[in-house]
């Protein structure tokens, strides 16, 4: 079995993109040919054109080598940039999460990180792109905060519920970061390859929907609503996925409000994005670690012992149940439902907080 098996699609972009090969970027069968001449050994391997040429651009640099060492380089530098997001966010929960050898051990043990590593994913980016864009917000910079959550352009499915609450809630700074962010990434691919590479690339879109369901993964290895709602026929499981989707956007647009703590309503919005995402892999779950580490550190206050008491079981056994293959039993992964129950209890929690605040301030 070929290591780092989805790398091979990242770096036959990359070569295309060396190459200046925009028209291939698009096109399955030059893209699998490509493919196939780089790393004979995944010739066999089928890698649909879904990922933005801003990608392409990105991996590059990784053409210059053979593609062990290509990959070798990208899993270590993800390894370093989870490293670093895991330690950034704890140090910011640190004084109600005191236990670093605790929260490294975890971190490390991290079921979907290590699919990350063996599969030589992209999430990497995805975890940068919260990462800063949280970062940027607690230090007042809206717009700096936007223009990272720009980057979630790699893997758009991931800012369906940010969009939303930007809207929603008239985030016009984060809305102008946002479109800075992608107007720079199209300028890039323009400049680098040619503005065809954008144009294909939004042609194809409309058939990369339509195959959805026959590109998506194993029940197994699926952790989001998607995942539950394919296994009802035809519309009926679109009309279930946008009805469970509806809700839980709902919910992040519900509890993004001043008065709510900003890591508690950023990581209900990762939360939320995770489950509405309409093709998620175990992998891309390695976001996870944002939420869980800011709900740990919001629970453990004294005032929050009630909504700790519900939410800290649900937190260990989602660890545990992204371990686990269960749908290869029983057709749905657990997860899906923990992280659902997580995403009500949180909000619920909160709202209930900034209701007796309100309530507290009105009766003086």
């Amino acid at each position: 079995m070929l290591k780092f098996q989805d790398f091979v699609y990242f770096y036959t972009l990359g070569h295309l993109a060396t190459a200046g090969n925009a028209r291939a970027l698009a096109d399955y069968d030059l893209l699998h040919r490509a493919q196939a001449a780089l790393v004979p050994a995944a010739s066999d391997l089928i890698y649909p054109p879904v990922y933005p040429p801003y990608t392409a651009v990105l991996f590059a640099p990784f053409s210059q080598l053979s593609f062990l060492p290509a990959a070798a380089v990208w899993v270590c530098l993800s390894i370093a940039i989870y490293a670093v997001v895991v330690r950034v966010v704890w140090k910011a929960v640190s004084s109600t999460v005191p236990d670093g050898r605790l929260v490294a051990a975890i971190a490390i043990a991290f079921p979907p990180f290590w699919q990350l590593v063996m599969n030589g994913q992209v999430t990497a980016i995805v975890l940068v792109a919260f990462t800063l864009g949280w970062w940027a917000l607690e230090r007042g910079h809206t717009i700096l905060a936007g223009a990272a959550l720009g980057l979630l352009a790699s893997k758009p499915q991931f800012g369906l519920v940010l969009a939303i609450v930007v809207l929603w809630r008239r985030e016009w700074g984060l809305l102008l970061g946002a479109m800075i962010s992608t107007l720079a990434q199209m300028a890039l691919v323009a400049w680098w390859l040619d503005v065809a590479a954008l144009t294909d690339f939004l042609g194809n879109v409309p058939r990369m929907i339509a195959q959805a369901d026959v590109l998506e993964a194993k029940p197994w290895a699926s952790h989001s609503f998607r995942s539950f709602t394919r296994l009802l026929p035809g519309p009926f499981g679109t009309a279930a996925w946008l009805v469970l989707a509806g809700i839980f956007t709902g919910l992040a647009v519900r509890a993004w409000r001043p008065d709510v703590p900003l890591r508690v309503r950023f990581g209900l919005v990762i939360l939320a994005s995770v489950l509405v995402s309409p093709h998620l892999i175990v992998y891309d779950t390695t976001v996870l670690a944002l939420p869980l580490l800011f709900f740990a550190g919001w629970m453990e206050a004294p005032e929050r012992r009630e909504a700790a008491r519900r939410l800290r079981p649900l937190m260990h056994a989602l660890i545990v149940a992204l371990a686990i293959p269960a749908a290869q039993v029983i057709s749905v992964q657990p997860s899906v439902i923990l992280m659902a129950a997580m995403c009500v209890v949180v909000t619920q929690a909160v709202l209930g907080e900034s209701n007796e605040a309100a309530a507290a301030t009105a009766s003086r």
